[in-house]
């Protein structure tokens, strides 16, 4: 994505001043004052304008130009994010069969929206955009002749700021409102030993699941509860819509059943802290 760019105001020549001018290799002739009729006048006066606003132009494109270029950059080369893929596939069908595995693209320190991040995959086919959805998830394409070339993904921002790398599982669970404790975290567990298993040598500073997360829309309130009540939990959306339901060993004993208020858009394991994959080339970044 190209850099932002101040706007330039364009100046102008105010009618009366006098101006010494020279268009085309002719001397100069004073505008303004004089026996010089009016047509002249505006014929140069005209030329004036189009000459500033030329030279105008071209420093505006040449800064933009400049800001581009500061804020584009490599980002990972393809089979990076290309094996994160691969060992998802590798997992046993039974194990992801109610999983789905995305990568997403997000700033270090949240400063920037989904939509200031660009990726361009720059291969031997040509340049190709992979544009990041709402989420930030990020359209990446499996082919086998991408992965033998193994091209640079290029990352473009309005600010020079780390870009990290998400792996995002989402869980499956049937469109009901209710569903058994000990069901919903064996399936955390399992997408949190996937995630570990995909992270490679990153999984020595990957922390466990502490829980089901459930996504519902922002500023949407709703609630999850245990039936029957022994023992009561009741779990409640925080302002971004997010609801947490944490894994609890009195709560796998006696595995109550959990009813939601709503359905929710998405479910996944919960990390207290999010796990963010740097590139070589990004921690270069200070």
């Amino acid at each position: 994505m190209a850099g932002r760019t101040r706007p330039c105001v364009l100046g102008a020549l105010r009618a009366g001043q006098p101006r010494r001018l020279a268009f085309m290799g002719q001397p100069g002739r004073e505008v303004g004052r004089g026996p010089v009729s009016s047509d002249l006048r505006r014929h140069d006066m005209s030329k004036a304008k189009w000459w500033v606003s030329m030279l105008a132009a071209v420093a505006c494109a040449g800064l933009a130009a400049q800001a581009r270029a500061a804020f584009d950059r490599p980002w990972m080369k393809y089979s990076e994010i290309a094996e994160l893929f691969e060992k998802f596939d590798s997992l046993e069908p039974e194990r992801r069969a109610n999983l789905v595995f995305r990568v997403k693209a997000a700033a270090m320190n949240d400063s920037l929206q989904p939509a200031d991040i660009a990726l361009t995959l720059d291969s031997k086919k040509g340049r190709t955009r992979l544009p990041l959805d709402a989420k930030g998830v990020i359209p990446f394409p499996i082919e086998a002749s991408l992965r033998d070339e193994d091209p640079m993904i290029q990352i473009s921002t309005p600010t020079l700021t780390k870009v990290a790398l998400i792996i995002d599982v989402l869980i499956k669970l049937p469109p009901q409102t209710s569903f058994k404790y000990a069901d919903a975290m064996t399936l955390v567990k399992t997408a949190g030993e996937g995630m570990r298993k995909h992270a490679g040598i990153w999984a020595l500073f990957m922390p466990k699941p502490d829980g089901l997360e459930f996504e519902f829309a922002p500023g949407q309130a709703a609630t999850a509860q245990t039936v029957p009540a022994a023992p009561e939990r009741v779990w409640n959306t925080n302002a971004d819509g997010k609801l947490v339901i944490p894994l609890n060993d009195e709560l796998a004993k006696a595995n109550p059943q959990i009813v939601l208020s709503s359905l929710p858009a998405q479910a996944r394991p919960h990390f207290k802290v999010r796990m963010q994959l740097i590139s070589s080339e990004e921690a270069k970044i200070k």
